[in-house]
């Protein structure tokens, strides 16, 4: 087992990614509790789970997600986390326009 790392990044979530659905799939999946620190004029919630392995993550805007801590392979998970979230959101927008994938 890999020991939790200290490091920081900064991912950014794709245009069309809203951070409720991040934040869906990540209580869902992983068991994060979400905590809104402010709302407006910034959203600014903090997440974290009970597992020692996983990050601790702040949505900043609506665009920028902070992970703190963990094991560091979950970056890269939340990476693809984050890419696979960007072409569900693609396929839905395209199946309401009409232009649903067969």
């Amino acid at each position: 087992m890999r020991s939790p790392s200290n490091e920081r990044v900064g991912l950014t979530l794709p245009r069309n990614v809203k951070p409720e659905i991040l934040m869906d799939a990540l209580t869902k999946g992983h068991g994060y509790q979400w905590l809104a620190i402010a709302k407006r004029p910034i959203l600014l919630v903090y997440g974290e789970t009970s597992s020692g392995e996983m990050p601790q993550l702040l949505l900043t805007g609506n665009t920028t997600l902070v992970v703190s801590g963990g094991d560091g392979a979950y970056i890269e998970r939340l990476r693809r986390m984050l890419e696979i979230l960007e072409r569900q959101e693609e396929r839905e927008l395209l199946a309401q326009e009409g232009g649903g994938v067969e």
